[in-house]
């Protein structure tokens, strides 16, 4: 994985941070892989293998304390983290679009509580 910006005084890209986010046990994500950013909390979530959502902090431009939360869903579409603006909650909120076996789509959301490292209902 590779964070970069475009450093308008140097006219051209430039590498933040770098890092392997590879697993040696899981089954690649159906639907691909899908990464989502929490600016407000600075955290980083890695959907790379059903049943799995790896999550990273972000601490002066470097990740840092990588972990892996299991998920009930397996054939995710796609997640996102929802805007603290809007919530009552100070933990990440993360937003959950997934698809059944009977093909029924399934919106849910989960609040990540990056202590305990695990999502609650």
């Amino acid at each position: 994985m590779i964070f970069i910006r475009f450093a308008w005084l140097l006219g051209d890209w430039e590498t933040v941070t770098s890092g392997s986010v590879l697993q040696r046990i899981g089954k690649e994500a159906r639907n691909g892989p899908i990464a989502l950013l929490d600016p407000e909390h600075d955290i980083v979530g890695l959907h790379l293998y059903d049943g799995q959502l790896r999550i990273t902090s972000i601490l002066n431009g470097n990740f840092c304390n990588f972990f892996t939360i299991r998920m009930d869903e397996l054939n995710i579409l796609h997640m996102c983290f929802l805007s603290a603006a809007h919530l009552s909650s100070e933990k990440p909120v993360l937003a959950v679009l997934y698809e059944d076996t009977r093909h029924a789509r399934h919106l849910k959301t989960y609040t990540v509580d990056l202590e305990q490292k695990e999502l609650e209902d």
